[in-house]
């Protein structure tokens, strides 16, 4: 659908195709790489576990993340809530 050389992209108007483009890839791309952050500043957590600062970060971002998608909801319910503990 991206590609102007698709058959069928000449029923479509660039300005779907645009909107298409930036939810379903850009999007996905952004919730992705801010997970991969949050998860990295949760491990730290463990690590530096009298860090406020690090376990403050973690909770900010994956408040915003915990229901972002079922990816990220996953991985909050499968690793990140057991990381954060009270603190989530």
């Amino acid at each position: 659908m991206f590609d102007s050389r698709f058959p069928d992209r000449k029923f479509l108007r660039d300005s779907d195709v645009k909107h298409s483009y930036e939810h379903q890839v850009v999007g996905e791309a952004y919730i992705t790489s801010f997970m991969s952050i949050a998860q990295c500043t949760a491990e730290l957590s463990v690590l530096y576990p009298n860090n406020i600062e690090i376990i403050e970060a973690a909770c900010r971002a994956w408040e915003q993340l915990a229901g972002a998608s079922l990816f990220t909801k996953a991985v909050w319910e499968i690793r990140t809530q057991k990381l954060l503990g009270a603190f989530a």
